[in-house]
């Protein structure tokens, strides 16, 4: 009698359906992760227990003060805000006097609002 299908003795496991799963829970996972963007400048965030997504144009201030945006720093950065809600990633050793310059600064720029990105605890 001809056998038409091979199947595995006994004994002998069935390796290549095990490698099947095992890439499909890798492309599972791989495809369900959240990946976090980089951050383009090193502040230390401050901490909070508020929690918050809010979309917009993303500003960051290190702890000289200095203001950086998609490549721009200085004034410079504080160009085209009109119209924008703003997220502000500042350094947490940042003198409270620097921040509310920076806010009236956003205001006469003409950004709707500041939101300030913190850390949750």
């Amino acid at each position: 009698m001809i056998r038409l299908t091979s199947q595995p003795t006994r004994g002998e496991l069935a390796v290549v359906p095990m490698i099947n799963v095992a890439f499909l829970l890798l492309i599972f996972f791989l495809m369900t992760a959240v990946i976090e963007p980089v951050e383009e400048h090193a502040v230390t965030l401050p901490q909070s227990t508020s929690d918050g997504d809010a979309e917009g144009v993303i500003l960051w201030m290190d702890s000289s003060g200095t203001i950086f945006r998609d490549g721009s720093s200085g004034p410079a950065a504080l160009e085209g805000l009109r119209g924008q809600v703003v997220r502000l990633r500042v350094d947490a050793s940042l003198p409270a006097g620097d921040l509310a310059q920076l806010l009236s600064r956003l205001a006469q720029a003409g950004a709707i609002s500041a939101d300030i990105v913190t850390i949750s605890r």
